[in-house]
């Protein structure tokens, strides 16, 4: 799901905007032209556990071309001496096998690198998502993370799951009237004067529903 369809589904909850002499100002969602946010973490297996690492390794934009899927972006992002990887082939297309010594099934049996693009899980190969086919664009978030458990449920990816409620709803700036309940439609979030713009960020509690 893209970003403005992202937003969407958030303006459906009839937010209320409001300065203090009540003029609404503008929700928006950051861009940046010809790039792709590539986010690369590992936020569930512990190294006190084994892992090589946790937190988040890649944070970066990276340009995008005519020719790039997800895949490609990933690959750019992690075009560094300071990463090592392995990507291999399936019949349904490429997967990650390893990032920086930590590979699939080190934190389990269900273990193993998943991605999601704009915060919805992918639902076929990351090669699938190309700029050609319109599935990937610029200001796109690719984010890259380390499961354990329920093959992304640790993640909240729910496969076969009917929730469809919003579990959390993140503003860059103001603070909200209330604080964030799924069943509460309406909300009113208070901003300066100064504030030109608001990044509204909506987190699914089933990433894999659109």
């Amino acid at each position: 799901m893209k970003t403005k369809k992202r937003l969407l589904l958030v303006l459906c909850l009839i937010l209320s905007i409001v300065f203090g002499s009540l003029t609404p100002t503008a929700i928006s969602a950051a861009s940046h032209k010809n790039q792709v946010h590539v986010i690369i973490e590992n936020n569930t297996y512990k190294k006190s556990k084994g892992a090589p690492w946790q937190g988040k390794l890649v944070d970066k934009w990276v340009t995008l071309s005519k020719n790039d899927t997800m895949t490609n972006c990933i690959k750019k992002a992690l075009n560094s001496k300071h990463y090592k990887y392995k990507i291999r082939k399936s019949k349904y297309g490429n997967y990650i096998e390893s990032i920086n010594k930590l590979a699939e099934f080190d934190g389990g049996r269900e273990s193993g690198w998943m991605g999601t693009l704009n915060d919805w899980f992918t639902n076929t190969g990351f090669d699938n998502y190309t700029v050609k086919n319109k599935q990937l664009q610029a200001g796109d978030e690719i984010r890259v993370m380390y499961t354990c458990k329920g093959y992304g449920k640790d993640l909240g990816a729910v496969w076969g799951g009917k929730d469809t409620k919003l579990k959390a709803l993140k503003f860059s700036t103001g603070k909200l009237n209330k604080k964030f309940k799924s069943t509460t439609k309406s909300y009113t979030l208070k901003v300066s004067k100064k504030t030109k713009s608001v990044v509204v960020t909506p987190t699914a509690a089933n990433k894999t529903l659109r």
